[in-house]
């Protein structure tokens, strides 16, 4: 599992091959142990994720369609099966256009829903929201855009939040101008919140390396006290051993 978050870590620095190799490490790890069904779906749909996200959408079809074949995929995770139906979703949609609804969307939906994942359903709602926006159904768009903006708040998924906003103010121009500042304020807030983590970072760093100065010019006290220590005793030493003579 160590080879699983060291690859959703690189992916998210958009090191894509990189992150494959650490999770192709993990499958074999996988394989070569007990079988962990529910661990084994994330990891095939973070493949997947990898894939489209590096734009090679056939290869990510094919991760996010051994997820949802998986057996019993749907019980033994249904959050992972929900999100992999809307990847597979929003595949089909960049690889072949706005002509139709991907079904994997009113899947995804059911399951996330009775599960109450909102996580997953603001995901899956706002993949809806592009789609309709992509098609020109501002209606929908912003109607699926609002729910996805709600779960996102609910569940405290800013980038969400952030997405979600964006698409509003561009599909909804009534109401843009609110939304844009919206989106502004949200944005101002959590780089103010960065760079406080940042600057919290920076200040543990440098007293973190003032401890380690301090230890080590106090070793180097300690090794003159003692070396003093030392030079004493072998004077008194000889004095006593020339005093006796």
């Amino acid at each position: 599992k160590s080879y699983n978050s060291l690859g959703i870590t690189v992916s998210n620095l958009k090191n894509y091959e990189e992150a494959l190799e650490y999770y192709n490490e993990a499958l074999a790890f996988l394989n070569a142990s007990d079988p962990d069904e529910k661990f084994r779906l994330r990891l095939i749909n973070n493949m997947g994720m990898a894939h489209l996200d590096n734009g090679e959408l056939e290869k990510a079809g094919e991760y996010f369609s051994q997820v949802i074949n998986l057996k019993h995929a749907d019980s033994i995770d249904p959050a992972t099966y929900g999100r992999a139906l809307t990847n597979l979703g929003i595949t089909k949609v960049k690889q072949g256009g706005v002509n139709e609804k991907p079904i994997e969307y009113k899947k995804a939906i059911f399951v996330l829903d009775a599960h109450e994942d909102y996580a997953g359903l603001s995901n899956t709602l706002f993949a809806l929201a592009e789609y309709y926006t992509l098609n020109g159904d501002s209606t929908k768009a912003i109607q699926r855009a609002q729910r996805a903006l709600d779960f996102a708040r609910k569940t405290n998924n800013h980038e969400r939040e952030l997405a979600a906003l964006q698409l509003l103010s561009q599909v909804d121009l009534a109401n843009a101008s609110a939304y844009s500042k919206d989106h502004f304020k949200l944005n101002d807030s959590l780089v103010n919140v960065d760079r406080q983590l940042q600057n919290k970072f920076a200040r543990i760093r440098f007293e973190t390396d003032e401890a380690l100065a301090m230890n080590v010019l106090l070793a180097r006290q300690r090794v003159w006290w003692l070396s003093a220590a030392i030079g004493f005793l072998l004077m008194a030493l000889s004095v006593y051993i020339i005093a006796a003579q």
